[in-house]
């Protein structure tokens, strides 16, 4: 059976469209899930895919988020996933870096918000940022 990594920056417990999309794929697939640990965390899945919380160990966002997205990767090189799908902009840096490895899975890249420049509206450094690397795994 193919081996599916889903990650998530945020709670799973909040995150019903995450959750369907694992609980769809894990109906063919092996699916692991990572996501942050929250204060509170509720049992997903209901046996159907495993999710493993991690927990990032900063109270600033920009290190917390740094730190998930390195444990995400080491977690991914670890599992030799076949696929590996990723739910937001926060992931296009992962996905950049995973695409750069020899050997690499296939990429899913599945936005749930879009980083589109606007000459009417600034989208901050931390927009453009993460849009820079969108741009290059999309157009892989």
């Amino acid at each position: 059976m193919k081996k599916i990594v889903m990650f998530v920056y945020g709670t799973i417990a909040t995150d019903a469209r995450v959750q369907r999309a694992a609980a769809c794929l894990a109906r063919n697939f092996e699916v692991i899930l990572l996501s942050v640990r929250g204060k509170s965390q509720v049992a997903v899945g209901d046996g159907k895919y495993s999710n493993i919380f991690i927990d990032c160990g900063f109270q600033r966002k920009e290190f917390k988020l740094f730190s998930f997205l390195s444990k995400c990767f080491e977690l991914i090189k670890r599992e030799k996933p076949d696929i590996v799908y990723a739910h937001d902009y926060y992931s296009t840096l992962l996905a950049y870096f995973l695409l750069r490895q020899r050997k690499r899975p296939k990429l899913i890249y599945d936005a749930h918000e879009l980083i589109i420049p606007n000459a009417h509206y600034n989208i901050g450094r931390r927009l453009k940022f993460f849009g820079w690397f969108e741009k290059r795994i999309v157009n892989k």
